[in-house]
Protein backbone atom coordinates (compact mmCIF):
# COMPACT_ATOMS: atom_id res chain seq x y z
CA UNK A 1 0.00 0.00 0.00
CA UNK A 2 1.41 3.14 -1.35
CA UNK A 3 0.74 6.26 1.44
CA UNK A 4 2.29 9.14 -0.79
CA UNK A 5 5.36 9.33 1.82
CA UNK A 6 8.91 8.88 0.37
CA UNK A 7 11.92 7.84 2.57
CA UNK A 8 14.64 9.86 2.40
CA UNK A 9 17.70 7.42 0.73
CA UNK A 10 21.75 7.78 2.10
CA UNK A 11 23.26 9.80 -0.32
CA UNK A 12 27.34 9.17 -0.94
CA UNK A 13 29.64 12.16 -0.78
CA UNK A 14 33.08 12.08 -2.60
CA UNK A 15 35.98 14.05 -1.48
CA UNK A 16 39.38 13.21 -2.75
CA UNK A 17 40.23 9.67 -2.76
CA UNK A 18 37.37 8.98 0.22
CA UNK A 19 33.77 8.19 -0.25
CA UNK A 20 31.40 9.26 2.89
CA UNK A 21 27.96 7.73 3.44
CA UNK A 22 25.63 10.52 4.33
CA UNK A 23 23.02 9.83 6.58
CA UNK A 24 19.20 11.06 5.90
CA UNK A 25 18.19 13.86 8.20
CA UNK A 26 14.44 13.01 8.12
CA UNK A 27 12.35 9.82 8.31
CA UNK A 28 9.67 8.36 6.61
CA UNK A 29 6.87 11.03 6.31
CA UNK A 30 9.61 14.04 5.99
CA UNK A 31 9.50 14.26 9.82
CA UNK A 32 12.65 15.02 12.15
CA UNK A 33 14.42 11.88 13.49
CA UNK A 34 14.56 11.81 17.25
CA UNK A 35 18.15 13.06 17.03
CA UNK A 36 17.30 16.31 15.66
CA UNK A 37 14.75 16.76 18.58
CA UNK A 38 17.29 15.79 21.42
CA UNK A 39 19.66 18.53 19.68
CA UNK A 40 17.16 21.20 19.87
CA UNK A 41 16.46 20.12 23.37
CA UNK A 42 20.13 20.78 24.08
CA UNK A 43 20.20 23.93 22.34
CA UNK A 44 17.01 25.24 24.09
CA UNK A 45 18.71 23.87 27.36
CA UNK A 46 21.83 25.49 26.45
CA UNK A 47 20.01 28.98 25.61
CA UNK A 48 18.21 28.64 28.88
CA UNK A 49 21.34 28.32 31.28
CA UNK A 50 23.32 30.92 29.25
CA UNK A 51 20.18 33.30 30.14
CA UNK A 52 20.45 32.28 33.54
CA UNK A 53 23.93 32.77 34.28
CA UNK A 54 23.89 36.28 32.59
CA UNK A 55 21.04 37.15 34.70
CA UNK A 56 22.75 36.00 37.74
CA UNK A 57 26.33 37.36 36.98
CA UNK A 58 25.30 40.53 39.13
CA UNK A 59 25.04 38.46 42.05
CA UNK A 60 28.10 36.79 41.55
CA UNK A 61 29.83 39.96 41.17
CA UNK A 62 28.49 41.44 44.36
CA UNK A 63 29.68 38.25 46.26
CA UNK A 64 33.07 37.26 45.29
CA UNK A 65 34.25 39.81 42.56
CA UNK A 66 36.79 42.66 43.11
CA UNK A 67 35.52 46.11 43.12
CA UNK A 68 36.38 48.44 40.56
CA UNK A 69 37.02 51.17 42.94
CA UNK A 70 36.87 52.61 46.60
CA UNK A 71 35.44 55.66 48.09
CA UNK A 72 34.68 57.73 51.20
CA UNK A 73 31.24 58.67 51.21
CA UNK A 74 31.88 62.44 51.06
CA UNK A 75 33.79 61.56 47.52
CA UNK A 76 31.10 58.95 46.53
CA UNK A 77 28.71 60.77 44.32
CA UNK A 78 31.24 63.16 42.49
CA UNK A 79 33.53 60.07 41.29
CA UNK A 80 30.96 56.86 41.10
CA UNK A 81 29.75 58.20 37.81
CA UNK A 82 31.68 56.21 35.89
CA UNK A 83 31.37 53.01 37.37
CA UNK A 84 27.43 52.88 36.73
CA UNK A 85 26.85 49.02 36.47
CA UNK A 86 30.08 48.02 38.63
CA UNK A 87 30.78 47.12 41.95
CA UNK A 88 32.15 49.69 43.75
CA UNK A 89 33.06 50.14 48.17
CA UNK A 90 32.04 52.77 50.31
CA UNK A 91 32.93 53.69 53.55
CA UNK A 92 30.80 56.41 55.77
CA UNK A 93 28.55 56.99 58.87
CA UNK A 94 25.24 55.61 58.54
CA UNK A 95 22.75 58.48 58.63
CA UNK A 96 19.63 56.10 58.39
CA UNK A 97 18.14 52.75 58.13
CA UNK A 98 14.65 52.66 57.18
CA UNK A 99 13.46 48.79 57.49
CA UNK A 100 10.06 49.81 56.80
CA UNK A 101 9.55 47.28 53.76
CA UNK A 102 10.03 43.76 55.29
CA UNK A 103 11.54 42.69 51.73
CA UNK A 104 14.25 45.76 51.21
CA UNK A 105 16.43 47.40 54.41
CA UNK A 106 17.70 51.05 52.90
CA UNK A 107 20.51 52.43 54.62
CA UNK A 108 21.49 56.03 54.50
CA UNK A 109 25.15 57.14 54.56
CA UNK A 110 25.84 60.90 54.90
CA UNK A 111 26.88 62.61 51.78
CA UNK A 112 24.43 61.11 49.57
CA UNK A 113 24.71 57.52 49.35
CA UNK A 114 21.89 55.10 49.47
CA UNK A 115 22.44 51.25 49.95
CA UNK A 116 19.55 48.73 49.11
CA UNK A 117 19.73 45.94 50.69
CA UNK A 118 18.03 42.08 51.53
CA UNK A 119 15.57 42.03 54.19
CA UNK A 120 18.10 42.95 57.30
CA UNK A 121 21.46 45.05 58.24
CA UNK A 122 23.99 45.24 60.70
CA UNK A 123 24.61 49.18 61.49
CA UNK A 124 22.15 51.39 63.26
CA UNK A 125 22.95 55.68 63.06
CA UNK A 126 25.92 56.69 63.80
CA UNK A 127 27.66 53.32 62.71
CA UNK A 128 30.63 53.47 60.10
CA UNK A 129 29.86 51.14 57.75
CA UNK A 130 31.80 49.63 54.67
CA UNK A 131 29.48 48.58 51.99
CA UNK A 132 29.89 46.66 48.70
CA UNK A 133 27.22 47.58 46.02
CA UNK A 134 26.53 47.79 42.18
CA UNK A 135 26.26 51.40 41.45
CA UNK A 136 22.91 52.29 40.09
CA UNK A 137 22.70 55.83 39.68
CA UNK A 138 25.78 58.21 40.72
CA UNK A 139 23.66 62.10 39.79
CA UNK A 140 23.32 65.38 41.33
CA UNK A 141 25.56 64.41 44.64
CA UNK A 142 23.30 61.11 45.21
CA UNK A 143 24.61 57.60 44.69
CA UNK A 144 22.96 54.39 44.43
CA UNK A 145 24.12 51.32 45.30
CA UNK A 146 21.68 48.85 44.07
CA UNK A 147 21.89 45.92 45.71
CA UNK A 148 24.57 46.25 48.26
CA UNK A 149 25.70 44.41 50.68
CA UNK A 150 28.02 44.73 53.90
CA UNK A 151 31.73 44.10 53.52
CA UNK A 152 34.41 43.17 56.01
CA UNK A 153 35.92 46.34 57.85
CA UNK A 154 39.22 44.53 58.24
CA UNK A 155 39.25 44.27 54.35
CA UNK A 156 41.91 46.36 52.29
CA UNK A 157 40.37 49.66 51.42
CA UNK A 158 42.10 52.11 49.42
CA UNK A 159 39.66 54.94 48.78
CA UNK A 160 39.91 57.11 45.52
CA UNK A 161 40.10 60.93 46.17
CA UNK A 162 38.52 64.33 44.53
Amino acid sequence: MNTGATATMPTQHVSGDRTTELLPTRGPNNMHSDTDRHRSLRSSALAATLLALATACEGWTLDYGEPAAQFEARDAAALAAEYVGEKVTVRGEVAAVDTSDPDTCVVTLAHGVTARFGRTTQWAAGDTAYIDGIVRSATDGALVLDPAMGRDPTAPFEPQRR
